[in-house]
């Protein structure tokens, strides 16, 4: 899946919350239209590709 196909997806619900889950995938935790709680894991990449100004400070955790 491109960002841009991630993007729509998460542009079609409430998003409740989001958290970096695992080095450099985000959980997004959305209602969906019938207002069912529900989430989707996605890359970093396309989370940040999407948001890019909302999430200015937030750059996955480097593993050492």
């Amino acid at each position: 899946m491109t960002p841009l196909i991630f993007c729509s997806i998460l542009a079609g619900y409430t998003i409740t919350g989001a958290v970096e889950s695992e080095p450099g995938w985000m959980t997004v935790n959305y209602l969906d239209n019938r207002m069912t709680a529900d989430y989707i894991v996605i890359p970093m990449d396309a989370y940040l590709e999407c948001y890019p100004n909302h999430a200015a400070g937030l750059t996955p955790l480097k593993e050492e």
